[in-house]
């Protein structure tokens, strides 16, 4: 019988400066299959924070803002999608 599961990691970076990105070390045992992002603050409209991308290897997350303004504070939610054999 197969069993589907998910890991799942969530952290929450501090405001990203226009062209500035986060780091940070998260305890996934693999790459990520799928990484997420939230803002979770607001901003005005106005600007163009929202230009970001996320690159991730088997070791770290990393948020890049090439926006032109300072973006807001970011929840991102690193998924790896696996399976059990039993």
């Amino acid at each position: 019988m197969a069993l589907l599961g998910t890991l799942i990691e969530s952290h929450t970076t501090t405001s990203i400066v226009s062209q500035g990105s986060r780091t940070f070390a998260h305890g996934l045992p693999a790459d990520p299959d799928i990484v997420l992002t939230e803002a979770i603050a607001s901003i005005a409209s106005s600007t163009n924070w929202w230009h970001h991308y996320v690159l991730h290897d088997t070791a770290n997350c990393t948020v890049h803002n090439c926006g032109g303004a300072n973006g807001p504070s970011y929840r991102v939610v690193a998924v790896v999608f696996h399976s059990i054999i039993r």
